[in-house]
């Protein structure tokens, strides 16, 4: 569909199954748009509990529509669009289904495409350690985020520890992370060592 001034860019995304996803991108005319908008928002402060709160599809026409919400987050308007809306719009946009990594990265880089900007610049003081990592982590990585988990579970375990290591150094890249003890990395030709001189030199946009 030709875009002009009356028609407006919109995301609907389905759940389709356990892990499945179905992300449209879609040309709808501004009126319609805006009558979207007047629906009641469910507001995520990030993209993981968007896709944990988005339903199963199990009526026809009922859309979920991803839009930024008037405080920098994302929200979710549902909206019944009519049993013929599918019909009608087979070839209006283009569309994406996979799993939820894959989906929810193609997400990722529309909205940014579209200067979307998921975080402000944090500041370090006061924070919670996690909870900063994660947001540099939903930033930075657009594959493979749930690596951030087994980080998570690193630090977590070093905190209830009292001999365990305080120093860590982590990588937060495109595809992935990575967390090792700051010591390991220093001791060459170990793994941690390999990795992070790999990923964080020559590889560092990897």
């Amino acid at each position: 569909m030709k875009m002009d001034m009356e028609v407006e860019k919109v995301y609907a995304l389905e759940k389709t199954g356990v892990d499945g996803y179905y992300l449209r991108t879609l040309y709808l005319p501004r009126e319609t748009v805006q009558e979207i908008r007047q629906q009641e928002p469910a507001v995520y402060k990030d993209l993981h509990g968007l896709f944990d709160g988005v339903p199963c599809a199990d009526v026809d026409g009922v859309m979920n529509f991803v839009m930024p919400d008037s405080h920098g987050g994302l929200c979710v308007r549902t909206r019944d669009m009519g049993r013929d809306f599918p019909g009608r719009n087979q070839y209006n946009g283009d569309s994406v289904e996979g799993e939820r990594e894959e989906v929810m990265a193609e997400l990722r880089q529309r909205l940014q495409r579209d200067g979307y900007h998921f975080r402000p610049n944090a500041c370090f003081r006061n924070v919670d350690v996690l909870e900063t990592l994660q947001k540099i982590m939903e930033h930075n990585t657009s594959f493979f985020q749930t690596d951030f988990a087994y980080d998570r579970e690193m630090l977590l375990e070093a905190a209830r520890d009292r001999n365990a290591p305080r120093q860590f150094f982590w990588m937060s890249r495109k595809g992935g992370t990575w967390c090792f003890p700051e010591r390991s990395v220093h001791i060459r030709q170990t793994s941690p060592h390999n990795t992070w001189f790999y990923y964080g030199g020559c590889r560092g946009s990897m």
